[in-house]
């Protein structure tokens, strides 16, 4: 653990972009070593403004957790928002399963699937399998065939509620397909 911390330390003092990062994570964790959320903040911060976006999104979840640091939804959402418009996976899910459910910020469908299918093209398969969810149970946005695309990027990563709508969706197919012998 000191070798770890020392090494750290060091890369911190020559303003290393992931030690701030990684740093900033244990100390927001506070398992390996104790917890030290202003420190990880300012670590945190200091990254963001380099333009780490795993940094953003690390402060993101913080403020939006509320555990390590004192809950701030708006600088969360503008935070992870940030993180995501810049191409960070976990991030593009997280807020575009925000934005699906509504409970935090005003639900806006669009741009979740937005972020969501962002997230899906990089394989990302709980973001694939909700974009496809909304595009076969939200009415406005209906879309099967690209919601069976979406399925299948997240069943092939081993999503199994992926694999179970892929085979409801075939099935149901079978059953309202007209067969040969009916024409």
């Amino acid at each position: 653990k000191r070798q770890a911390l020392r090494w750290l330390e060091e890369a911190v003092r020559q303003d290393n972009t992931d030690a701030q990062c990684l740093l900033g994570k244990v100390l927001l964790q506070g398992e390996v070593i104790e917890q030290d959320a202003d420190r990880a903040s300012a670590l945190l911060t200091k990254a963001n403004e380099s333009g780490s976006s795993y940094a953003a999104y690390l402060l993101g979840k913080a403020y939006l957790d509320g555990t390590a640091l004192p809950q701030d939804i708006p600088e969360a959402i503008r935070l992870l928002t940030e993180s995501a418009d810049k191409g960070f996976t976990p991030a593009e899910y997280l807020l575009g399963k925000l934005l699906y459910k509504g409970e935090v910020i005003p639900q806006n469908i669009g741009k979740s699937l937005f972020y969501l299918e962002r997230a899906a093209e990089k394989e990302q398969p709980y973001a694939a399998y909700l974009a496809g969810k909304i595009l076969l149970t939200e009415d406005a946005v209906k879309d099967v065939p690209r919601a069976i695309r979406l399925l299948k990027i997240a069943a092939e990563h081993g999503n199994d509620f992926a694999e179970y709508q892929l085979g409801k969706l075939y099935l149901c197919l079978l059953y309202t397909s007209p067969s040969p012998r009916d024409a």
